[in-house]
């Protein structure tokens, strides 16, 4: 009786999708909603909350995922679509083979 050697055990329970979804959802939820099916989804889809689309008044506390702009001559925070795009790569490298944009926000 020879004995096999494994590389990689399967791991129970475990679903990398679904753990990415929930990074996803627990750094971007204030800008974003995430879904993905389930039983068998190839992608996640993700829409943009309408607030992504109003700047907000410079607060530190609100710089998260921010940008400064200027509007009017006044310092606003608008949203970092970009670089949270970006992120969501980074976020799932190994398990992500591309992010496309098919409607930023406006």
């Amino acid at each position: 009786h020879q004995r096999r050697k494994y590389r990689h055990l399967p791991v129970v329970g475990f679903n990398p999708v679904e753990e990415y979804l929930r990074e996803l959802e627990a750094a971007y939820s204030d800008f974003a909603l995430f879904f993905h099916d389930k039983f068998g989804g190839s992608f996640i889809a993700v829409v943009w909350k309408p607030s992504v689309s109003v700047p907000h008044t410079f607060k530190v506390g609100q710089a998260h995922c921010r940008t400064t702009s200027s509007v009017k001559n006044k310092e606003n925070l608008a949203v970092d679509v970009d670089a949270i795009v970006s992120d969501f790569a980074v976020m799932g490298e190994g398990l992500v083979k591309s992010v496309e944009v098919l409607s930023a926000p406006r």
